[in-house]
């Protein structure tokens, strides 16, 4: 979470004043039949405004044969409207163009940078190998809790969580900058993509 070449990107994105919300490990075994269906993360999460970017770690091989990530480009664009009666984040469309996703195929030490707003999936893990994957969620500053007392913490600095609750500001935390050397790894924005699920292991 720490990480300048990680960080760094992330800043590319949303700019300077942001937190590190979560992480967590993803990890499917090898011939499980675990997958996960088309959905978006931002149904679930509580946040607002809807700006979250994931960061997505291959610690091994992320193919399509290990159940990778697959998106449908485009569809992190908000097309909430004022009549709808689902909540902003929920609609998304019975039958998903399947012809359309797109395999986030990955490399040990690539990361691809993900919109919560994207639809996804993964299939299952047919190879002879783990997948894990450590995804890493940065939030601006200005993103508020609104379910739940919850914590963040500043990615530039090894500082206390700060807190957040559902009836709080937004969270903020002082900005720290070092002298940071980029590593060598290569790091993947693919396509805007999506997260996947929050909690559960099989993803």
């Amino acid at each position: 979470m720490h990480h300048p070449a990680i960080v760094d990107v992330v800043e590319d994105l949303v700019g300077p004043d942001i937190l590190c919300w979560t992480t967590s490990f993803f990890i499917k075994e090898p011939g499980s039949a675990g997958f996960v269906s088309w959905h978006r993360d931002a149904t679930y999460w509580g946040l607002d405004p809807e700006e979250v970017v994931t960061a997505w770690v291959a610690i091994n091989h992320s193919n399509v044969e290990s159940g990778c990530m697959r998106v449908i480009p485009g569809t992190h664009v908000d097309t909430f409207h004022q009549d709808n009666l689902l909540t902003r984040g929920q609609e998304i469309s019975v039958q998903v163009d399947e012809s359309r996703a797109v395999d986030i195929v990955l490399r040990p030490g690539e990361i691809s940078l993900h919109d919560i707003k994207l639809v996804h999936g993964s299939a299952p893990n047919g190879s002879r190998d783990r997948r894990i994957g450590l995804e890493i969620r940065y939030v601006p500053t200005r993103v508020r809790q609104t379910l739940q007392q919850d914590s963040a913490t500043p990615p530039r600095s090894r500082r206390t969580p700060t807190q957040c609750s559902a009836s709080s500001r937004p969270c903020t935390a002082a900005r720290t900058r070092r002298s940071l050397g980029l590593s060598g790894n290569r790091c993947t924005a693919g396509a805007h993509a999506g997260g996947e699920s929050h909690h559960e292991s099989a993803h």
